[in-house]
C-alpha cells in the first residue's frame, strides 16, 4: 500500500532557487568587489598624511558615517593645513574650508594647544577633519597624544547639499 505524501516539489523547488540567487548574488558581489577594503582603511580619496597609525574606527552604518583616529608623529598644524590644502583637491575634493583655534574651549572646557577644523565636499560625500595638539588632540582620540605628534579625526558622512552654495 502507497502512503500519500502531500505535494511538497514546489516548496522545495523555491528554497532551492532560494538559495542559488543567493549565491549567485555573492559571487557576483565578489566578482564586482574582489578586494573589498579593510574596515579600517580609509578610502583612496581621502587622503591622510604619512606616518598616521591609526587609534580607532568608529562605524554607524544606519547613518552612513566613518571615523577615522590617528595619531601622526612630527607634524604640525601648520604642516597638517598644508597637506590637506594641496591633497584635497587633487582627490576631487571641492568647498575646502578651515579654521584654526589656540587654546580652544569646547562644552566650558579649555583645552591647551592648537586645533584645526576643515570641511570639504566629494559628491555626496562631505568630509571633516579635525586636528589638534596637547590637550585638543589628546581630547579628541580620547587617547594618549605621543610627544611630538597631533591627533586627527576625519569623519565621512553623507553631504547635505552637494554643492559650494
Amino acid at each position: 500500500m502507497k502512503i500519500p505524501f502531500p505535494p511538497r516539489t514546489p516548496k522545495i523547488a523555491q528554497i532551492v532557487a532560494l538559495c542559488l540567487l543567493v549565491a549567485l548574488a555573492g559571487i557576483g558581489g565578489y566578482l564586482l568587489h574582489p578586494n573589498p577594503p579593510s574596515p579600517n582603511q580609509v578610502p583612496a580619496f581621502a587622503p591622510v598624511p604619512a606616518h598616521a597609525s591609526l587609534v580607532r574606527l568608529e562605524a554607524y552604518p544606519q547613518d552612513h558615517v566613518q571615523n577615522w583616529y590617528f595619531t601622526i608623529a612630527h607634524l604640525s598644524e601648520q604642516a597638517g593645513m598644508a597637506f590637506y590644502q594641496a591633497e584635497l583637491p587633487q582627490n576631487g575634493w571641492k568647498c575646502i574650508t578651515m579654521m584654526s583655534n589656540t587654546n580652544i574651549s569646547f562644552a566650558g572646557q579649555m583645552f591647551s594647544g592648537t586645533g584645526v577644523y576643515m570641511t570639504a565636499l566629494r559628491g555626496s560625500t562631505k568630509a571633516q577633519i579635525y586636528f589638534g595638539d596637547q590637550g585638543y588632540g589628546a581630547w579628541l582620540l580620547q587617547a594618549d597624544l605621543p610627544d611630538d605628534a597631533i591627533g586627527l579625526k576625519l569623519s565621512l558622512e553623507p553631504a547635505e547639499h552637494t554643492s559650494c552654495s
